[in-house]
């Protein structure tokens, strides 16, 4: 079976089955086993997926490319939206998770990266409604989310617990790279990268966290 829970939430799971038949009536009865426990494993972060071997800057020359979308070589997560740093020359890669924010408001979504990246969004959890928020051309240093305004999103209006999907394509050259993806909550002035305790890995056979779940 499979379920989702907010990490450290209390669960009840149910398992019920058929004991055999009584031997002196002949029928059955319904038997039931209570197991409470607590999830105590994360299951915040994003889904990192890498292109190798693609030469170019620009985020076309990954969409462009054959084994886009469908066909990475490589595939893991991480516990927050940004990727390790320095992983190669003429990579490709793509950041997925669904956002579920900790408070109702207007929301402001940054990208940084080395070499170009886009961040996409939507305002519910299909990829197929995202559309693109902001981008990079060229590159800045490693969490520089105001070198170009156009690395920043208008601003948002998200519902607390609600889910949200959210994915950044980034394409590196030569040379150093880097990928993170931040937001200024409606409380705070801070930009921050977005952390664990506010994602949930995006996996395609799974649905979706539901309104109330991570509220």
């Amino acid at each position: 079976c499979h379920f989702h829970s907010h990490p450290f939430a209390p669960v009840e799971f149910i398992a019920q089955r058929w004991h055999d038949p009584d031997p002196d009536t002949g029928l059955y009865e319904m038997g039931e086993i209570i197991l409470d426990f607590v999830v105590d494993t994360p299951i915040g972060g994003g889904l990192l997926e890498t292109w190798y071997s693609i030469p170019g800057t620009s985020v076309v020359d990954l969409t462009s490319h054959e084994n886009y979308p469908d066909a990475p070589q490589d595939s893991g997560t991480v516990p927050m939206l940004e990727a390790p740093s320095n992983r190669g020359t003429d990579i490709g890669s793509r950041l997925r998770a669904f956002i579920v924010p900790p408070e109702t408001g207007d929301y402001t979504f940054y990208i940084a990266s080395d070499d170009g990246s886009e961040l996409w969004f939507s305002t519910d959890t299909a990829p197929a409604n995202a559309i693109q928020v902001a981008y990079l051309n060229g590159y800045t240093s490693e969490r520089n989310y105001l070198a170009s305004s156009s690395q920043a999103s208008e601003s948002i209006f998200l519902q607390k617990g609600l889910s949200y999907y959210l994915e950044a394509i980034h394409k590196e050259g030569g040379g150093g790279d880097h990928l993170s993806v931040a937001w200024k909550k409606p409380s705070s002035t801070d930009i921050e990268v977005i952390s664990s305790a506010d994602t949930r890995i995006y996996r395609a056979i799974n649905t979706a966290p539901v309104a109330g779940d991570d509220a």
